[in-house]
């Protein structure tokens, strides 16, 4: 029975997401009129793109002026819109749906009210993110291995509070519990980072603690970043230095490349320790390449 309730969680999750999608790529006259007068990239249903400056926002369409010449766009045509240097090459890469997250860990920059993903990280570890405001994020997991009983399996809850405290510059800090066996065996978390953004690119540091039910607290520092090669790939990595009572400090660092559409996207990885408390070598070479991380993950 509780693999059962297992197996038909998973599902839940994407009809929520896509309910969602469906509920927020709506745009309204009056959110659109600040854009008048402004140079925008708009991104239709069919994923036309339109570069241009928006000249007039009736009750059901947009008039906008491109190379080409005026256009007159459905308002319910409209998936995004967003503000745009005209004179870079890039102007009309559809934005980087994942830019709150490196591979598992969050960026300060917030997800928009109404936005979020489901992740599903090696099949068998799943989560999903949610803006209830557009500075706070609720996220929920849980582990899906189908030769453990309901009460063994991983489930975490976290928060997020991230804001744009300046210019491309954004804080945020988190809590979070996770745990298995109703919780009497747990982790509790909290965080604090920065991030710095930048049009193909994003930098993040921060700091964490740990807390178990046994009430060891525990420190670690983490750092990671993206760059965007192409319009769909992009360079991730995401890293972390801890300490360990009676066992030094260790290194653990993650690299990969992200391969991503306007909602999907996938994340192919490696993690591996570059130095393990106790160790004489300051590079730990013995892991090779690391270990293989995957994940897919769709926004909405």
């Amino acid at each position: 029975m509780t693999k059962t309730l297992l197996f038909l969680l998973q599902p839940l999750f994407l009809t929520f997401v896509f309910q969602h999608s469906v509920l927020h790529a709506q745009h309204s006259e009056t959110d659109l009129h600040s854009y008048i007068g402004k140079n925008v990239v708009i991104i239709l249903e069919d994923d036309s793109r339109f570069a241009g400056e928006v000249l007039s926002v009736g009750n059901n369409e947009l008039e906008i002026r491109t190379e080409a010449g005026r256009v007159f766009i459905d308002l319910d045509r409209i998936r995004s819109i967003r503000e745009a240097d005209l004179s870079r090459k890039d102007t009309l890469w559809f934005e980087d749906p994942n830019r709150s997250r490196l591979f598992f860990a969050p960026t300060a920059v917030p997800l928009e009210k109404g936005r979020g993903y489901y992740q599903n990280i090696y099949i068998f570890f799943n989560n999903a993110a949610y803006a209830v405001t557009d500075q706070v994020a609720l996220t929920a997991g849980f582990s899906l291995f189908p030769f453990l009983s309901l009460n063994d399996q991983l489930f975490y809850f976290s928060g997020k509070y991230g804001r744009e405290v300046s210019s491309n510059h954004y804080l945020a800090a988190g809590l979070g519990i996770g745990g298995a066996d109703s919780f009497r065996s747990h982790l509790l978390t909290g965080y604090a980072i920065y991030t710095r953004t930048f049009s193909r690119a994003g930098l993040s540091g921060g700091g964490l603690l740990f807390r178990t039910h046994s009430g060891n607290v525990d420190f670690a520092l983490n750092t990671g970043g993206h760059y965007r090669v192409r319009e769909r790939i992009s360079l991730v990595t995401e890293n972390y230095f801890y300490t360990e009572r009676h066992l030094g400090s260790t290194v653990v660092s993650s690299y990969g490349i992200r391969f991503m559409g306007q909602r999907i996207s996938a994340d192919l990885a490696f993690i591996r320790p570059l130095y393990e408390g106790g160790s004489d070598d300051l590079f730990d070479l013995s892991w090779g390449l690391g270990i293989p991380y995957i994940d897919f993950v769709f926004s909405f």
